[in-house]
């Protein structure tokens, strides 16, 4: 209980609290919006009566007297002033709510760079996915279906029996001391009802998104181990558990507002008896009468809503609870005086990812004396495991990994950003401009350097030929690039780094030879004074003799050779 409380504390100072100036603000739009529309009724009525009787005396022969131009003129203020608040409203409070989720958004992605491998292998790619949209956008419900409306109704509620006082104390007391009290327990009824209920139903939302995303995935795997059909069945099962969960819910979002509908008939019928009794017994005239009337029916447009904005509750919970540990993720602490990394030593036996070391102990060795080394092998030898094992924050019980002579710690894990450069088979790139494809985490780099590692991976002519050139739009996912481009981009994206540690997986897929020779000539420079670990099928004709390579092929006979 005390989590949740710490949460809900969390939350509601990030949501609510940081913004509370621009909440009020939004509130009282809300609010007024609110009030100018029963306003606008109120007189609207009051002022149809007014005439209608001024003429049932007129042609009864008597004479009679009414003001015009006032009421009407209220009438067209009330009108101009509902629209322009409800535009004003809905404008400042829709921008309030984006700002909201772009801070928690960032967040969340602080959260997501500072988690641990471990954590992160916890959970499938599909509920990260889940974790970053589709609860992350439930949390815009927060502000706009559980604070603003309800809040609104209160005042409103409030603000309508001081205006009832000034005409019937016993009539703003029956709207006060009874219809308040009822309003507030049938929604608190549906809140303790609805939230649990609602919680289950996004768990089990959240879990057949993961399933049909993960099925999407393997749809080729399941269908060839002939476990689809029994796969999709489960789906199905879960689908079922869904339907009945959401008309549990819809029963339960009716009966709250077939409650609030005989609330809201009974203070109809409670005002017009009183307001029918204030008239006789001539405590007010009958346009005074009507206009009393007639802002108790308008509340059904602030009441009818109010049942499926708090069913929300339960789903944003749920949101918030899932949301809650990546948002609050610590940031690593800095590595201890800085160290710099000078020696790397990894050793592994029988580790099955790498199937040399099943046949021999492996072992590999960077240091200041020996910086470079190639680890050659066939495709499924394991040079990628290997170069995944070199920045894994925990290791398998089959391999050690030593920084500087001592067991990598959590102290030097905080530093594996600064001090470790890893070039992927995987060239990935984000929906953005090659500018900021190229400054990934990086912010102070000059215009002129990122022509000067365009220039060195060869691609400052294809640059130069963009529409915007650096800030040119590069697709989703870089969908304008090759297979080659992206490649030589993501090299480009180190080059502006300064590493200790360099993996270059596969780092010429795509090129030709001619152009992987000249790029790898072009950036022998910044290599200079690091540890570099170079993983290819085969050694390249155009690598200098002084690298060592270490095979991982299985009809290798010795450990290492120097060419």
């Amino acid at each position: 209980m005390s989590n949740d409380r710490t949460m809900l504390q969390y939350w509601l100072q990030l949501l609510v609290w940081q913004h509370r100036g621009r909440l009020l603000l939004a509130a009282a739009l809300t609010l007024l919006t609110a009030l100018f529309g029963l306003a606008l009724l109120g007189l609207s009525g009051w002022f149809i009566t007014a005439t209608a009787v001024v003429g049932a005396i007129l042609l009864a022969g008597g004479s009679a007297f009414l003001e015009l131009y006032m009421p009407g003129s209220g009438i067209r203020f009330f009108a101009l002033g509902r629209t322009i608040s409800r535009y004003a409203e809905r404008v400042f409070s829709h921008q309030l709510v984006l700002e909201q989720l772009a801070r928690v958004r960032v967040q969340l992605f602080q959260g997501l760079a500072h988690l641990p491998d471990s954590a992160l292998q916890q959970a499938q790619d599909a509920d990260w996915l889940n974790r970053l949209t589709t609860d992350l956008e439930q949390l815009d419900t927060v502000l706009l279906r559980l604070l603003l409306p309800p809040a609104s109704l209160l005042l409103v509620w409030l603000l309508l029996g001081g205006f009832f006082a000034v005409w019937s104390v016993p009539l703003a007391l029956g709207f006060l001391l009874v219809g308040l009290p009822l309003l507030l327990l049938i929604l608190a009824l549906f809140i303790r009802q609805s939230v649990a209920l609602n919680y289950q139903l996004s768990a089990l939302l959240n879990e057949s998104r993961q399933q049909v995303i993960t099925q999407l995935e393997g749809l080729d795997e399941l269908r060839v181990a002939g476990q689809l059909q029994a796969e999709q069945q489960a789906v199905v099962q879960l689908l079922a558990l869904i339907d009945g969960k959401q008309h549990r819910v819809s029963q339960q979002q009716a009966l709250s507002q077939l409650l609030l509908q005989l609330l809201h008939g009974g203070l109809v019928l409670f005002v017009a008896l009183l307001a029918v009794a204030g008239y006789q017994h001539g405590w007010f005239s009958g346009p005074v009468a009507v206009m009393l009337v007639l802002p108790v029916l308008a509340l059904s447009e602030l009441l009818q809503p109010l049942p499926g904005q708090l069913a929300s509750a339960g789903r944003s919970w749920f949101a918030a609870k899932r949301l809650y540990p990546l948002a609050t993720q610590p940031e690593p602490a800095a590595a201890a005086g800085d160290e710099a990394l000078n020696t790397v030593q990894l050793q592994l036996h029988r580790y099955g990812r790498i199937a040399a070391s099943l046949q021999r102990p492996f072992a590999l060795h960077l240091s200041a004396e020996r910086p470079v080394l190639l680890v050659s092998g066939a495709s499924g030898t394991g040079k990628s495991s290997l170069a995944e094992l070199l920045v894994r924050d925990t290791l398998p019980g089959a391999a050690e990994l030593r920084w500087n002579g001592r067991v990598r710690s959590a102290w030097q894990q905080a530093g594996l950003h600064q001090q470790v450069a890893l070039l992927s088979q995987q060239s990935g790139m984000l929906a953005d401009t090659l500018r900021t494809n190229l400054m990934v985490g990086l912010s102070d780099v000059t215009e002129q350097r990122l022509w000067q590692v365009l220039i060195q991976v060869e691609l400052d002519q294809w640059a130069q030929s963009l529409p915007k050139q650096l800030d040119t739009w590069l697709g989703d996912s870089g969908q304008q690039v090759s297979g080659g481009q992206a490649r030589r981009i993501n090299l480009a994206r180190w080059l502006l780094r300064s590493p200790r540690l360099v993996i270059l997986d596969e780092p010429f897929y795509g090129l030709d030879q001619a152009q992987a020779a000249r790029i790898w000539q072009a950036i022998q420079p910044w290599m200079q004074g690091r540890l570099v670990l170079l993983l290819l099928h085969h050694r390249p004709d155009f690598l200098a003799d002084g690298w060592p390579e270490l095979s991982l092929n299985l009809d290798t006979t010795t450990e290492e050779t120097i060419s």
